[in-house]
């Protein structure tokens, strides 16, 4: 029995390449490893990994560390080096290490920091305009359900505590939620 099939799901096989290419060991045993799992899921074997290296240490960053600068440089370092080198990663790995990279962008937003900022310091967003809607609530409900004049206070609010800057970047979320929810 090919060792795929004993696995629930394709998932599983990846997650165990995965698992197999993150050992500590040294990079030639690790890569017959991962050549040995590959041929068992019946999947092309990975010929490099060159960009390892750097995804180790963006893993390491972001255990390890709150700057979210040095994160996002890694970032843009391991997806040059995937560029280069397309056949290191499976396309779920890849989808994942996206997805990593563009939350880890995310959080340089200026909207992302302020409300960062205003749930640390349990800023208190209970002003009168806003009618005792839950501002970190982003539910097509609460999106969908400000008023005009609702928006104008969040945006005052945000302006006042976290910049201008950030009370932009507010107003470019707030249309971009609406759109997808289709307020």
């Amino acid at each position: 029995m090919k060792f795929a099939e004993s696995l629930e799901t394709k998932n599983e096989c990846l997650a165990v390449i995965t698992c197999l290419a993150n050992l500590d060991c040294s990079e030639y045993e690790r890569q017959k490893l991962v050549e040995i799992a590959d041929e068992a899921c019946e999947r092309p074997p990975t010929k490099n990994y060159k960009c390892q290296n750097v995804l180790e240490e963006l893993q390491r960053s972001v255990e390890h560390s709150e700057d979210v600068r040095s994160h996002l440089e890694l970032c843009g370092e391991l997806e040059n080096c995937i560029a280069q080198n397309p056949t290191n990663f499976s396309p779920s790995q890849l989808e994942t290490i996206y997805r990593s990279c563009d939350l880890i962008e995310f959080q340089m937003d200026p909207l992302t920091r302020c409300f960062q900022k205003l749930k640390l310091h349990n800023t208190q967003m209970k002003a009168a305009c806003l009618h005792d809607h839950n501002v970190f609530d982003f539910s097509k409900s609460a999106v969908c359900g400000y008023e005009q004049q609702e928006l104008q206070c969040m945006f005052g609010i945000i302006q006042e505590e976290c910049g201008p800057d950030a009370a932009k970047s507010y107003e470019v979320h707030q249309a971009v939620l609406v759109e997808i929810y289709n307020c």
